[in-house]
This record gives structure tokens, sequence and C-alpha cells, in this order.
């Protein structure tokens, strides 16, 4: 017994430092040259972190692996869970993003068993883990406040910071939700100066999740502290008077920082963006909008986007409630019943990757089965740290398990809007709080295994993960050399590298949602090989048959080889993802048209942005004149005025024919021929002056142009001719500002070239 006293400090500093590297490695690694910088990297480096922890334990000197029963159970629900994603793999669209999102799990669940086995060594140096702990929240709330303030894009830049080192703001967020409840651990046992640095990393915790203007996290962290709170007055009776004052200090704190806040807010000005956006984000919390009401700030975009996502998410779970669509398979299943489509403020380009819900997303790829396994596996730490709450008498033991229970009801409330398990610095934080908790006592453990066993477990675990992660590393990092040569126009290189990417194992989406083979089908369209680009675009389908820019790309590479009618189907298809997404809309608009449906063009075309779009305007307005005509030449006023006044020489009106006087009658009492030809011909009019960017009163012009054509309707026998001279002299500037396009300015959005008719 002596010699294993002996053996344990020695390895503890050791331990200690490699779960500092693990904490390095899954929350500040980047990879700027991967397509993905945050998570194929950290992948990587965690699984080879795992190989080498999984030696360390072997090595550790008289260690032993505690299995209680609630231990027990933990394991084989992780284990079970494991097994249920791997086997989706078998009934899923895309099996490489089956196996990728089974890869995460793979690491989630090797990542708990490192920290089970080494918890027994931990708890002796809780102390300075939590100190650990506590800076690293310290430096992430200040770099947070920097990313905010503008003052540093450490450690990449960000499109709405802070994002702190997760890239995202929601993400941001849910880290912070797990480390503050460890700086109040700190401050409450911590001496001295390390109590005073723990209530500053609660402070600066506290401003840097207000300044991610995150609601779930908000609410999780409103959660896990009310939980402290109540905890603490359960168990008060045990608290030394010096805890007692500590706790009583934080209520104070806390409470002067939001009193603080709020005076800082009122007082500032109604322009201050700052408070503008946390009253609507709190506005939100308390009144949630009507999903058919008009969202008339980010706040209630994102509320609205959220219902869509859950709404839309729950119908497909309803389609496939007991096995689910295969992990990592949501993104290419929800398309069929929600679009595939961001919202329009995110941009309509950009697909949706996830349902931000952690419930729903393991729900609708894992099933009814996946999701009782999860809620099973979130609950079991949970119920452990609170029967060692009852149990044990120690001031530290008490604050610990009254932590984990407040960091486990924060995750379980965070789940419900973001999406933490997606990184590995989360997981990586989640899993040590898990190890703590399932061995949180020395006395609970009824049963000890030889680590051995584990290691050598653990250590194949980790290999497997170490594989698929190194694949799919290099797949993102691929990823980003197709993209510079994508954005430079370098599309031999594209092709290359595309081609070359496909042949990668495990090579499937890349982080947009697009699958490699439409990257290799737009560079091959691009160089003018149509027929391997169609060929290629086939396998994307197959790969994602939901992504209304693949339809929209195959149409594309058809309107190209003036394929004009195939390109209608795809592109119908495209619109039934994506409603208004534009590329499709003037690619079909413009199928119309080169196949004279100029109706369906027009009404097409003109759902598009045309202030965005005016280059599109030449083919409206040719289109609506071929319409028109079309419309003119089957007309019995204009078919009837045409053989009266064929004649060289018009005959006095007494002596017209008794219908030709009727209509005559009619149009100088209604101008119904007249008004029939111009109600649309007078609308294009107006749209080719906005082409101009003039007002629309520069069109009043259209009433001259009337009345020298009634003027002159006698005199003339070709109409059509007569129309189009008249409404040439009235508006000039706009037709030859038309005319003096060349076709290689007149493209529609799909890279099309439009012939210019006039």
């Amino acid at each position: 017994m002596a010699s294993k006293q002996k053996h344990t400090p020695k390895s503890s500093p050791l331990l200690i430092g490699w779960v500092v590297v693990g904490l390095f490695i899954s929350g500040f690694i980047v990879d700027p040259a991967a397509r993905e910088p945050f998570l194929p990297i950290r992948q990587l480096l965690i699984a080879l972190w795992l190989v080498g922890g999984a030696v360390l334990v072997f090595r550790v000197p008289g260690l032993k692996v505690a299995l209680p029963p609630v231990t027990r159970l933990f394991i084989g629900l992780s284990l079970a869970f494991l097994g249920w994603n791997i086997l989706s793999i078998s009934w899923s669209i895309n099996p490489t993003e089956a196996v990728l999102a089974s890869n995460r799990v793979l690491l989630q669940v090797s990542l708990c068993a490192f920290f089970i086995i080494t918890a027994p060594l931990l708890l002796e140096r809780l102390g300075l883990l939590a100190r650990i702990l506590a800076v690293y929240l310290c430096f992430l709330s200040v770099l947070s406040i920097l990313q905010y303030l503008g003052w540093t894009n450490f450690p990449i830049e960000s499109s709405s910071p802070p994002a702190g080192l997760s890239g995202n703001r929601n993400l941001l967020g849910s880290i912070l939700v797990i480390l503050l409840p460890w700086a109040l651990y700190l401050f409450f046992l911590g001496q001295r100066y390390w109590s005073i640095a723990g209530l500053i990393g609660l402070g600066a915790g506290v401003i840097a999740l207000l300044l991610s203007q995150t609601r779930s996290a908000w609410v999780a962290s409103f959660v896990a502290f009310s939980a402290i709170q109540i905890l603490l007055m359960l168990r008060r009776s045990t608290l030394s008077p010096e805890l007692k004052a500590r706790w009583k200090l934080v209520n104070l704190s806390v409470a002067g920082a939001v009193v603080m806040l709020a005076g800082l807010l009122a007082i500032s000005g109604q322009g201050n963006q700052l408070k503008n956006n946390l009253l609507n984000r709190f506005s939100t919390l308390v009144q949630v909008p009507d999903a058919d009401e008009q969202a008339e700030n980010e706040a209630e975009r994102n509320i609205l986007d959220r219902l869509h996502l859950w709404q839309h998410t729950t119908e497909l779970i309803k389609d496939h409630p007991v096995k689910g669509v295969g992990a990592g398979n949501w993104k290419v299943r929800f398309p069929e019943y929600g679009g595939s489509s961001a919202p329009r403020f995110e941009e309509k380009d950009k697909l949706r990757v996830r349902p931000h819900n952690e419930y729903l997303s393991i729900a609708s790829e894992l099933g009814l089965v996946g999701l009782a396994l999860f809620v099973l596996l979130l609950a079991t730490p949970a119920y452990q740290s609170f029967q060692l709450l009852l149990k044990t008498r120690t001031e530290q033991g008490i604050i610990l398990n009254i932590l984990l229970i407040g960091v486990g009801l924060g995750l379980a409330v965070d789940f419900l809007f973001s999406f933490p398990l997606e990184r590995l610095s989360h997981s990586y934080l989640i899993a040590l709080n898990i190890g703590l908790a399932l061995q949180g006592s020395k006395s609970s453990s009824t049963r000890k295994a030889r680590p051995g066993v584990w290691a050598v477990l653990l250590g194949l675990g980790a290999l497997a993960a170490l594989a698929i992660s190194y694949y799919n590393w290099q797949a993102n990092r691929s990823f980003h050399q197709l993209l510079r040569a994508e954005v430079s126009g370098q599309w031999d290189k594209a092709v290359s590298i595309s081609l070359e990417t496909e042949q990668m194992p495990l090579t499937s989406l890349d982080p947009l949602g697009d699958p490699v083979e439409w990257h290799s089908a737009n560079a091959l369209k691009q160089v003018g090989k149509s027929e391997a680009a169609l060929e290629k675009i086939e396998d994307a389908i197959e790969a994602h048959p939901n992504s209304h820019r693949i339809w929209n790309t195959k149409a594309a590479i058809m309107i190209q080889e003036e394929q004009f009618q195939e390109a209608i189907e795809p592109l119908n298809r495209a619109l039934t993802l994506a409603s208004d997404y534009e590329p499709a809309l003037s690619n079909l608009g413009y199928a119309f048209y080169r196949t004279d449906q100029f109706e369906a063009a027009v009404t097409t075309l003109l759902k598009l942005n045309l202030e965005k779009h005016a280059k599109v305007l030449p083919v409206i307005w040719d289109a609506g004149q071929r319409m028109e005509r079309s419309w003119l030449g089957s007309s019995p006023f204009y078919q009837a005025g045409l053989n009266a006044l064929k004649p060289p020489t018009p005959l006095p009106m007494v002596q017209w024919p008794a219908q030709m006087r009727q209509l005559q009658h009619q149009f100088e009492s209604e101008k119904a021929f007249v008004v029939q030809y111009f109600e649309t011909l007078g609308h294009y009019a107006m749209l080719k002056a906005w082409s101009e960017k003039q007002p629309p009163e520069a069109v009043m012009g259209l009433n001259a142009a009337l009345q020298e054509l009634y003027e002159n309707l006698a005199q003339q026998e070709d109409y059509a001719a007569l129309a189009d001279r008249v409404i040439q002299n009235h508006h000039t500037a706009t037709l030859q500002k038309i005319r003096q396009l060349t076709k290689d300015e007149i493209i529609t959005v799909g890279a099309v070239l439009v012939p210019l008719p006039i």
C-alpha cells in the first residue's frame, strides 16, 4: 500500500501536463491551410493524443480503474450509442458522412474513457485542475472582448465577432457555460490570490458571455447558476462560514455587475449597437415572434429560422422515427422537408448544415433509439453527482458535485439551441466533467479493473479514429487548395485538384455541404468539357440529391450545350428545394426564353431582384415584345384594324363597313386597342427606365407616344412598325443604352450568354 502511495504523486504531474496538452490541442490549434480550420486538425491531433494517453495509462504504476454500477452503465450506453452510429452507415444516403460523424462519436467516447480511467488521479490534483481551467476561461474571455472591440482577429477572422477560439459566437457561449462554474469553484475553494483570480475569471466570463449575444448560452448559464444556488441552499448547513461569505460575495458581485451593465445601457444613446442588439435578443426571449411575422431585426430572423428548422426537422423525424436517416445525413435529407438553402439574410447560395438543436439532430439522424441512448448518457453522470452530493461530507466534494450538476443542466439547456458537440474543444471539457462526475468518490467504487485492458481498448479506438481523422484532414486541405484555385479562376488547376481529391478515402461533402464531385463538374464546365461535367454532376447528385446548387449547375451545363428544353427539369427541381434561388430563376427564365416560352420567361425573370440583375432586362424586354406581338396577331381588334387600313387611300368614315365603324367608335370612346397593347408594353418601358436608375416619372412621355399613335392610326398600315417607331422616339436614350450592350456584357447569373435580339 505504501508503494502505491509513493508512485501515485509522481504520476500525477505528468498526467496533469498531458491534460493541459489535450486542452491546448482541442481548444487552440487551427489549420489555416484546411477548408475547415478547426475540426479536422483537432480531431487528428486529439486521436494522436489519445494514443499517447493510452500508453500513459498503461505505464501508471498501481493505477486501478474504479467501476461502480453507474460507471458500468455509462460505459455500456456509450458503446451502444457508438455502435448505433456505426450501424446507421448501412441505411444512410451518404455513407461517407455517416462514417465521419461516427468517428466524431468514437473520439468523444474515447475521451470519456480516458477521463474515467484517470479521474482518481485528477481528483487528487483538483485544485490545480481548477486553476488551469480558470486561466483558460480568463484567456478566452479577454480574447473575446478584444475580438468584439476589433483589436484582434486571432486565431482566425470571423464574420460575427466575438467567436473566441471556436469560430462561432454560439460555440463561444457554449464553452463559457462549461468553464464559468470552474471559476466559481476556484473562488470558493482557492487560496488567497487564486481565489481572487477565480472571481476575476468569473467576471470576465460574464462580460464575454454578454458580448457573445448568444441567447442559448444566456439561458443555459442562468439555469446552471440557479441550480447551483438551490443546491448550495440545500447543503448550507454543512458549509463553513468562510465559504458562506464567499458565496454571498459572488451573489452580490453578479447582481452588481448586472445592475451596472443595465445602467450603462440605459444611459447610452439610442444608436448604441450593443444596446440595441442586447435589447432585441432579450425581447425575443420574452416574446417569440410569430412564424408569419416579418422579422424586424437579426435577432427575430434567427428565431424564425430556428423555428423553421425545428418544425421541418420534426417532420423528418416523424417519417423516420426509429432508425433516423443515418449519422451525419441530416444535411442531406432535411431539404426534402424544409428546403436546402439558408435564409436570404445569410445568402441563398449557402446550404443548411445543422438544425441548431442537438436533440433534434440526434433524433433525426439516429431515430428515437439514438435519442434515448443520448438522453440516458446525459442523465447518468448527473445522477451520480447528485447521489454523491447527498453522501459526501467534505466541502470540496459538495462544491465539486454541485458545480458538475450545474454544468450538466446548463449543457442540457444549451443543447436545445446550439451545437457544441460539433467541436472537440467542447467535447474535451464535457468528457472531463463526465469523468469527474462518475468517479467523484473513492468509496463509491465496488469493482476495479486493471488499466492494461482499458489502455489496449482505448489505444485501438484511438488508432481507428486517427486513421479516419487523417484522411478527413487531408481532404480538407485539398478542399482549401481547390477553393483558392476556383476563386482565382485557375480552372485547369481546379480540375486537377478536384479529381485528385475524389480519389482520397473518405472524401464527401465540403464544410458548406457541396460534394467534391460538384466542384469537379463546375471546374470541367468552366474549361468547356461539358460531357465530363455532366457525368460528374450525376455523381454529385448521388452524394447529395437534395442540393439546389447541384441541380442548378446541372442545368447550367445543359444550357452551355444549348440543351435548353432538357435544362428546365433540373431547374424546376432546384427551385422546388429553394424557391427564390436567383441563379436558378435566371437560368430557368433564359431556358424558357430560348424555347419560345416567352410568357413563362417573363414571369420567371420578374421574380428576380432587377436592381441586382439589371442585365436580364433586355431578355425581359424582348420576350415581352414577342409575347405582345403574338398576342396582337390573334387580337380581333388588330386584325380588323389592319384589314380596314390596307387601302392606299383611306375611305371616309361614312363609307367604312359597319364593323369597322363600330370598332372606330369603340377606339374613340375607350381607346381599347391602344390600352390593350400598352398595358404590357408600358410595364417594360418602366423596366427599361429602371435599368438606367431613372425614377418612374421618366416614363411619363409614354402619354405623348399614345397620343401620337392614336392620331396617326388611320394613316398607317403597319401598326406594329408605327408602335416601334413611336416608342423609339420617346425612349431613345433607353433603347440606345440597351443597343450599346455587347453580348459579353449581357450575362445572366448562371454565366449564360444572352444574345441581344434588338
